[in-house]
């Protein structure tokens, strides 16, 4: 069954459905399962930094971001990112730097900095939990952020 990838800009008077790819082309192997984990996604951040789960907010952040920047490049570029191949998340930002905002790029390129310095130094001491806690907060809603920075961009020429 194929499913197309949706995202909603809601505007002051009305609300815009943009369609995105098939859900396939993202490596999403059971759909119904896809469909249920991403409607619950942002409130699973949510939950797990008010309990102090910072990593795993942390991380499902990341996964979002991720996906979101992987489309805004798939659509304005062609370039499909094969589901399977390994793309770390660095090299994801920089195939984004021309398509995002220079505000928001820095943004997530610092974010991605961050979070590198806080989770993988964590184990080594390097940092301690109270850090990794202030990333969390620090990038609370930067998934938001780039959701609808894409949602627009894509938008674009759709009617």
């Amino acid at each position: 069954m194929d499913r197309i990838l949706k995202g909603k800009i809601k505007g002051k008077n009305t609300t815009k459905v943009v369609r995105f790819g098939n859900v396939k082309s993202v490596g999403v192997g059971n759909v119904g399962n896809f469909i249920k984990n991403f409607r619950e996604i942002s409130s699973r951040i949510n939950r797990s930094r008010n309990s102090g789960f910072y990593i795993e907010s942390i991380s499902l952040q990341l996964q979002l971001i991720d996906l979101w920047l992987k489309e805004l490049v798939k659509e304005k570029t062609g370039k499909q990112f094969v589901f399977g191949e390994k793309y770390f998340f660095g090299d994801v930002i920089k195939k984004s730097q021309q398509l995002l905002p220079p505000q928001l790029y820095e943004k997530v390129k610092e974010f991605n900095k961050i979070r590198i310095k806080a989770i993988h130094n964590f184990i080594y001491g390097d940092t301690d939990y109270e850090e990794i806690k202030s990333v969390s907060e620090k990038y609370n809603s930067l998934h938001v952020e780039v959701f609808q920075f894409v949602v627009k961009e894509i938008s674009k020429g759709i009617s």
